[in-house]
């Protein structure tokens, strides 16, 4: 290959391109995207906009010209692509130019999503994915005036801006259509105790009730109406509701797409030359056999990686991913490891003193899901166990990971569980 196309720049793009020059390849590299600005994090948003990074932190990867200089980039900025055709090997940019390529990266990522909603204030409303947003929330609060705010969306990135706004002084609401907090990771009785805690905090909880309709109110605040009928004002209103792949360059039929691009272990798209990684991108769920986007920086870098190299012509595999999230708010500590919409009894256990909280998901003996409240120390065992359950590897535990959960206070039931001997 001599011309190699890159489709965004962000976390999987970067280690797409570390893959490829560290596999040996010596052509060109091409990278478009719709912006001007380095590589970044979107799950730093929020601190950055709380101020708990530097300027310089946002951007994990260095400048534009950094990475330019390393790794002898070609940059087509602020010109993003609007048509790809994979048969004829050519895409064609905003601005009109068309680029033909020996191999292409599709790394383009996602975007914001918010349910459709009627109203007059919803385009004025902020969305947390960019460090862009970020800047705007950040000026926003520098000017004052904020007295209450809604949270739009009970995610990991909505727990953050709730955090941000309670910590500034700031009343808040979190508002989600989903009937509890963490909708996607939090297991019934995970999510009542975090419930609680927020309630206990100060936070107003809204579920059953997505945003229906958002209107601008003559103060400059907004009203914002939902979908169980009832209605509350705030002075600034935050959407966190979730995201989708960012796709819409491809040609319909071309590319085998359902939310994402399928790709295959070796990150190989259905046309021969193109690859995917990152957040537009599905790979294999290791514990359902199936397909799935599953958004995390760490799989989004490990399928970058694996797709530069063999686009340099190697033979790299990546297996798969497993759901997983974590996430630190008001001195709590949130962890789901596992797929919780995987069949199974669920069970659930307490220690020191109360102070941690496990409950999993188990089926035939093996557990398919665990959250934890407040047990970041013993994370990575339970993370290492769950992924050599799903690749098949032998059970059991070490005699080092034993001695570490039992001095963390873990019951005996979940480490007899955990073990793979059964309740």
């Amino acid at each position: 290959m001599n011309k190699i196309a890159v489709i965004g720049f962000g976390c999987a793009a970067v280690h797409g391109i570390q893959g490829m020059r560290e596999g040996g390849y010596t052509g060109e590299i091409h990278v478009f995207a719709p912006v001007d600005t380095p590589p970044e994090n979107p799950m730093l948003t929020t601190y950055y906009a709380s101020g708990r990074i530097s300027p310089e932190g946002r951007y994990p990867f260095g400048t534009v010209a950094e990475l330019q200089e390393k790794y002898g980039l070609t940059l087509h900025l602020n010109d993003p692509v609007t048509r790809f055709d994979a048969e004829a090997k050519t895409l064609t940019t905003r601005s009109g130019g068309v680029f033909a390529w020996d191999g292409a990266l599709i790394a383009s990522g996602a975007n914001p999503w918010a349910p459709p909603m009627e109203g007059d204030g919803g385009d004025e409303c902020f969305p947390m994915r960019t460090m862009a947003d970020a800047q705007r929330l950040k000026d926003r609060l520098a000017q004052g005036g904020v007295k209450t705010a809604l949270v739009v969306g009970a995610s990991m990135i909505g727990i953050k801006a709730v955090e941000l706004f309670v910590n500034a002084g700031i009343s808040c609401t979190l508002a989600d259509i989903a009937p509890h907090i963490f909708p996607l990771a939090a297991l019934d009785g995970t999510a009542a105790r975090v419930e609680t805690y927020l309630r206990e905090k100060g936070v107003e909880l809204r579920f059953n009730a997505g945003a229906a309709a958002i209107g601008k109110r003559p103060d400059g605040g907004y009203t914002a109406a939902f979908t169980d009928g009832s209605a509350m004002d705030a002075d600034l209103i935050v959407l966190c509701v979730g995201t989708r792949t960012n796709l819409p360059f491809l040609i319909p039929g071309q590319i085998n797409v359902n939310r994402g691009i399928v790709v295959d272990d070796h990150m190989r798209a259905s046309v021969p030359g193109v690859y995917a990684a990152g957040d537009c991108c599905e790979g294999n769920n290791l514990q359902s056999g199936q397909t799935q986007v599953i958004g995390l920086w760490e799989r989004a870098g490990t399928q970058g990686r694996t797709a530069g190299a063999n686009l340099a012509g190697e033979n790299a595999v990546c297996d798969g991913g497993m759901v997983q999230n974590i996430t630190h708010f008001f001195d709590m500590d949130f962890i789901s490891v596992g797929d919780k919409r995987l069949s199974g009894e669920s069970v659930s256990f307490t220690g020191q003193g109360g102070r941690l909280y496990i409950e999993a998901v188990v089926e035939a003996g093996q557990i398919r899901c665990v959250n934890l409240l407040g047990g970041h120390r013993i994370s990575g065992v339970i993370r290492s166990r769950l992924w050599k359950t799903a690749r098949g590897g032998a059970r059991g535990l070490s005699p080092e990971e034993i001695g570490l959960l039992r001095r963390e206070d873990v019951p005996e039931g979940f480490i007899t569980l955990l073990g793979g001997s059964g309740l």
